[in-house]
């Protein structure tokens, strides 16, 4: 079998784990009487506590407290419990499947795409989006980059799944939840595999709603249903920028699928860079970046996702939505490499900063990440919750990767996302369990001394609290390195001395989480410590998996200068970051050019304004115009370029009079003088040729002018003339094309209107 038959089944399995258990939740919600909100009094969001793991005996809970709730014996718990972790495994395992056919059809060198149905057909339409044949399919594409997230997002996925039976083991809501978290990964893997922007777009919404579903999981608690409305609400600013650079690309290359768009822009940069249009499409591209994965000025959200339950908080911060942001900034490497570079030669030499900011997209990208990694950071540092620390640390860490991403380092910031997701899933079910076994306590002022009571959680977050600091031979290490390497090569001091800052900083803020929650004397109540105890299995041997992993996964990165051929995963993606010509001119005033010679062009007298023809088709192809033929008014098609420029200029200036000829001979040449405005005279144009054409655009502009006067358009007003009582009052009104005189009938008020010419 080919890699083209398992790509669509990745997908459907968590599609299918959706429908059913939300099918059976659906009876289970009935027969509960229509409670589906957690139980227990948890002063934080993370109300797990309506019930423990699967697993502990009757007598494990009985001194628990109020805490962890009433145990509730749940229609089709089991199904639940097998339904959502299989499917997500089942995914997995065709994730490998597809990774290894593919790797075995190309050795990695291509990608293969598989395309289902054709979805968005044009059909005659199409030309509206300056394309004859636009159409948008349903394909799934895998390639290096799709493949290294499928890998992660599956297995840790699956993992999270399989903790989720021990946490949320007796909520009521049980089989919601894994509804919800099955979507999530459905709409993550869409986002992952779409093979154009349009597919990418749908997963990318996708993930956006299940975030919103989960964060808000306890709809009950106030504080819960305003964390999924502020982060649906952030997102969606943010994918308004998305839809604006879509439908950029739309207009620079007739098309939205990623090996076309990809291959026209790597053999013509300079056509594509033009005007910087370009710019704008990653700029926009990148505000949808900023509220997916949290950056300034739009990662407000991500600290009150922790409303969710600690499940939620490990997917959506390690293995999908965050991650989401990174991921399409490098899928559209090409873009952010045609922008740098256009910039650096439309700039020359020593460019300014501001002249990087206005110019260059990846620049952009960069100064916001290491800002935003910098402030998250400072943020942290203050911060008494443990799972907020964690939360302001994944921002920390997010603006790691885009500081990778925007100085062209896309392996390297990639490499960063792949070993995050090992560590900070790890943190994250690690902080879980440490609420779980406090009965919901999540103030670390409240903790300490705990490692004796927890030792695999505290064995295993203590590991991947080394990783994310960045201490040698564990994961971090090696990708945060290989970051803060590239930035400073590439010529950026003050961002790299930004990125080290942080480093420095977030090895100071996971210690003190370390310290606060598992030394010293214990400073909560004393009730619940006589009955802290270790998780059980389901959660703590993921928690092991994913240390391991935060420990081994860096090695597939070791630099080249240590290790000549090390580096690994930086070789695996080289072929989704497509190679520029290695010299090429941009043509800076291409657009300009192309709005400037539009023969039809409307130029408004009054404010110096152009603005284009409805019945044409600007910029389909990054500023061609497309030529009418006989459009509405009728018009011809255009004349030579030389021609068609002046006879433009000189019909928006007035229009052209001839000295009269004599009856029945030719007109002179070169015999022409201009005319004032409202001349009346229409003789022939030296060029028989031009007239048709010249008393057209005439006409049309006289037929706009008419039109215009009838409109009762807002102005200001020239005067009052007062009136006796009961009669008229006549109102004056200038509004620049032309004058109407209102009559306000100031006995009932009514208002007519008359033309004053």
């Amino acid at each position: 079998m080919t890699a083209e038959t398992f790509l669509p089944w990745i997908p459907v399995f968590p599609l299918l784990g959706f429908l059913v258990n939300g099918l059976l939740y659906l009876v289970a919600h009935s027969r509960l009487g229509g409670k589906d909100a957690p139980l227990g009094s948890h002063g934080h969001g993370d109300a797990h506590g309506a019930g423990h793991a699967a697993g502990h005996g009757p007598d494990d809970h009985a001194g628990h407290g109020g805490g962890h709730g009433a145990h509730v014996d749940i229609p089709f718990k089991a199904f639940h419990t097998w339904v959502g972790p299989i499917a997500s495994g089942l995914s997995f395992v065709f994730a490998l499947l597809a990774i290894g056919s593919w790797w075995t059809e190309t050795h990695g060198h291509h990608p293969i795409v598989a395309t289902l149905w054709t979805w968005i057909p044009m059909g005659t339409n199409a030309g509206w989006f300056g394309s004859p044949d636009f159409s948008v399919d349903v394909a799934f594409r895998i390639d290096p980059l799709s493949a290294l997230m499928l890998g992660f997002v599956t297995f840790i996925g699956t993992l999270i799944h399989v903790y989720s039976v021990g946490y949320m083991g007796h909520d009521e809501g049980y089989g919601k939840f894994f509804a919800y978290l099955n979507l999530f990964m459905f709409a993550m893997l869409t986002l992952v595999l779409g093979a154009n922007l349009a597919i990418l777009f749908v997963g990318w919404e996708g993930v956006g709603l299940c975030s919103y579903l989960l964060i808000g999981y306890y709809n009950t608690k106030d504080f819960a249903a305003d964390a999924g409305k502020k982060a649906f609400v952030m997102n969606r600013i943010g994918d308004a920028g998305f839809l604006m650079g879509l439908f950029a690309c739309v207009a620079m290359f007739g098309t939205v699928d990623f090996t076309k768009m990809f291959a026209a822009a790597a053999a013509s940069p300079a056509i594509y860079a033009a005007g910087g249009l370009m710019t704008f499409a990653c700029l926009a591209l990148f505000v949808g970046a900023t509220g997916k994965s949290a950056q300034i000025p739009l990662f407000v959200w991500l600290p009150d996702a922790m409303a969710g339950p600690t499940p939620v908080s490990a997917l959506i911060h390690a293995a999908t939505m965050v991650t989401a942001g990174v991921y399409m900034v490098a899928r559209c490497n090409v873009f952010f490499r045609i922008s740098h570079e256009w910039a650096l030669k439309t700039l020359g030499e020593n460019p300014s900063v501001w002249g990087l900011l206005t110019h260059d997209a990846s620049f952009v990208v960069a100064v916001v990440g290491g800002v935003t990694a910098l402030v998250a950071a400072t943020i942290g540092l203050a911060q008494t919750d443990i799972k907020k620390v964690l939360a302001y640390s994944t921002v920390s860490q997010l603006g790691y990767m885009f500081l990778g991403c925007g100085v062209l380092a896309f392996g390297a910031g990639m490499f960063h996302v792949f070993t995050h997701a090992w560590f900070k899933a790890c943190l994250f079910l690690g902080s879980g369990s440490v609420i779980h076994a406090l009965s919901g306590e999540q103030e670390m002022t409240a903790m300490g001394g705990l490692r004796k009571k927890i030792p695999h959680t505290f064995r295993t977050m203590f590991i991947s609290t080394l990783a994310i600091s960045g201490v040698p031979f564990f994961a971090g290490f090696f990708s945060k390195d290989q970051i803060l390497g590239e930035t400073f090569v590439k010529g950026y001091p003050v961002l790299w001395a930004i990125a080290a800052l942080t480093a420095g900083l977030t090895a100071f803020y996971m210690f003190r989480l370390i310290k606060m929650t598992f030394y010293g004397e214990y400073r909560g109540p004393k009730e619940t410590w006589d009955h802290v105890h270790e998780s059980p299995a389901t959660m703590t041997v993921p928690l092991w998996i994913l240390a391991a992993g935060a420990v081994a996964v860096g090695y597939v990165g070791i630099p080249n200068f240590l290790v000549p051929g090390g580096n690994n995963i930086e070789a695996f993606l080289e072929p989704s970051f497509p190679v520029l010509p290695p010299d090429w001119t941009p043509r800076v005033h291409e657009v300009s050019h192309s709005l400037e010679l539009d023969p039809h062009a409307r130029l408004d007298r009054d404010r110096g304004r152009r603005h284009p023809p409805r019945d044409e088709v600007l910029l389909p192809r990054l500023g061609a115009v497309r030529a009418p033929g006989e459009g509405r008014r009728g018009l011809p098609e255009r004349l030579p370029l030389g021609e068609e420029q002046v006879l433009r200029r000189r019909v928006l200036r007035g229009g052209l009079r001839e000295r009269p000829r004599e009856e029945g001979g030719p007109a002179p040449l070169g015999d022409r003088r201009p005319c004032r405005r409202r001349s009346r005279e229409r003789d022939a144009p030296p060029d028989g040729r031009l007239l048709p054409r010249l008393e057209l655009v005439r006409q049309d502009l006289r037929r706009r002018r008419r039109e215009r006067r009838r409109r009762l358009l807002p102005g200001r007003v020239q005067g009052l003339r007062k009136a006796p009582d009961g009669a008229d009052a006549e109102l004056r009104v200038r509004n620049g094309r032309g004058r109407l005189r209102p009559r306000l009938h100031l006995h009932h008020l009514r208002v007519t209107c008359k033309d004053a010419e």
